[in-house]
């Protein structure tokens, strides 16, 4: 057992730089920014920041109650998906509007769940 441990952890060294991954993967983290629709007041910003909260790795939480955006970091080998940040926004009952998210290992993903709103926020 210990051998098939070893052989495994040997194979996916030598795999990781091949996948973008660096070895020292210690605090490398995704950037995620979310575009929250119907966010009015900072009591509302309150109840999104703790539905987040339950996620318990997320860090660097900021939420700027004028325009809905809300970003923070989480751990890339926790794997958080643009879905469950979409889950998390709709139990805090709102709708997520578009989510970007940059992995740490420098690929971008953009979930465009509402256009509109995404053009109208990068047209100021």
């Amino acid at each position: 057992m210990k051998i098939i441990i070893t052989i495994t952890t040997i194979l996916g060294m030598m795999y990781m730089p091949i996948l973008g991954i660096s070895q020292n993967t210690e605090g490398l983290v995704d950037s995620f920014t979310v575009k929250v629709e119907g966010l009015g007041c900072p009591y509302c910003a309150y109840g999104l920041e703790k539905k987040f909260l339950e996620l318990k790795d997320v860090q660097n939480q900021h939420i700027n109650i004028e325009t809905g955006i809300l970003t923070f970091t989480y751990p890339f080998l926790l794997g958080l998906t643009t879905d469950q940040v979409e889950a998390q926004v709709k139990k805090s009952g709102y709708t997520a509007a578009w989510i970007r998210v940059i992995r740490a290992s420098g690929k971008v993903e953009e979930d465009t769940l509402n256009t509109t709103s995404k053009i109208n926020f990068f047209r100021r």
